[in-house]
């Protein structure tokens, strides 16, 4: 949340959207999957597992989603 940009749209290779249930409650949401580059999948590898607990915030736009 300190405004570090971590990956850029240059890292990810592909994006959809689609459809998740809960596997618990059933609830269904809409979700968009993001496929990253090699590069993409080593930076969010390395960030997530430096991160466990904090937020990492996903910026679009400029728009925090």
């Amino acid at each position: 949340m300190d405004g570090q940009v971590f990956m850029t749209g240059d890292q990810i290779a592909g994006a959809q959207a689609a459809n998740y249930e809960n596997p618990t409650t059933g609830e269904r949401s809409f979700i968009v999957e993001l496929t990253m580059t090699d590069e993409g999948s080593q930076i969010f590898y390395d960030v997530t597992s430096a991160n466990v607990g904090n937020i990492l915030p996903i910026v679009y736009d400029e728009e925090v989603i």
